[in-house]
This record gives structure tokens, C-alpha cells and sequence, in this order.
């Protein structure tokens, strides 16, 4: 049992490692409008919906084949059809297969050039100069 939570953890670690590189690469690439970038990171990593933004649609995902999935099958192989432990696995092991499935269709699905839209909008509106720094500039240049 032990081993098994010690590769579990470790799968966890490698897994949220991906993630997070492929947040911020995914995010990067989609504020500079770089389109073929950001294709080519998709196809290095399979969890780039949060960088897209689809954070909310990813948790359901996740709950749903863990809960919908992942739990029902560990049960009825587990405790139904006596496999134990293994059962549980297996159905541990049927909840991420489906995660994944349902993450690389949301990502084949995904219209990128939309996603470069809706982050260079998100940037413009965070990024436009203020008023008071347009006008502390040109009282810079008068008084120069």
C-alpha cells in the first residue's frame, strides 16, 4: 500500500508540474497573439485548457470523472465483483483515462485564433493607459 501512494504522489507531482507549465505557456503565447506558438504547446501538452481560460469547464471535467466515473467503477470492481484493491485501481484508472480523453477533445475542439481574441481583449483592458498617466506624461514633456 505504501508504494502505492509513493507512485501515486509521484504522479501527482509530475501531473500538476505539466500543468502548471502548460498554464503559463499556453497564457503567455495567447496574450503575444501567437497563434502557431500556442498550437504547437497544445500538442506538447495535453492540459492547456486552464491557459486558455476554461479553468470552471476543467474542475467540472475533473469532478465528473472522478465522482461519475472513477468512484463507481473502483466500487463495483472493488467491492461487486471482489478485485479488492485492484478494483479500486482500475477504476481510479478509468476516471483519469476518461479525463484525459474529454481534456484532448476540449482541446481539439478549441478554436485558437477565438482564444488569441478574447486574451488580447482581456489585455487591453487591463493595460490601456490611464488618464492621469496620459496627462502626467505630457506635464513631463511641457516642462522639459
Amino acid at each position: 500500500m505504501n508504494r502505492s501512494l509513493n507512485i501515486a504522489t509521484w504522479e501527482l507531482m509530475i501531473g500538476l508540474g505539466f500543468l502548471v507549465a502548460a498554464s503559463v505557456r499556453i497564457s503567455n503565447e495567447l496574450g503575444r497573439g501567437n497563434t502557431k506558438a500556442a498550437k504547437f504547446s497544445i500538442k506538447v501538452i495535453l492540459r492547456v485548457a486552464i491557459g486558455a481560460g476554461l479553468q470552471s469547464v476543467v474542475a467540472y471535467v475533473n469532478i465528473g470523472c472522478y465522482y461519475m466515473v472513477g468512484v463507481p467503477i473502483g466500487a463495483l470492481l472493488g467491492y461487486v465483483a471482489h478485485r479488492e484493491v485492484k478494483g479500486i485501481w482500475i477504476g481510479m484508472i478509468c476516471g483519469v483515462a476518461i479525463q484525459a480523453l474529454s481534456l484532448l477533445f476540449m482541446t481539439w475542439r478549441t478554436d485558437w485564433e477565438k482564444q488569441v481574441t478574447r486574451a488580447s481583449e482581456r489585455l487591453n483592458r487591463w493595460l490601456l493607459n490611464a488618464p492621469d498617466q496620459e496627462s502626467n506624461q505630457s506635464l513631463i514633456q511641457n516642462s522639459e
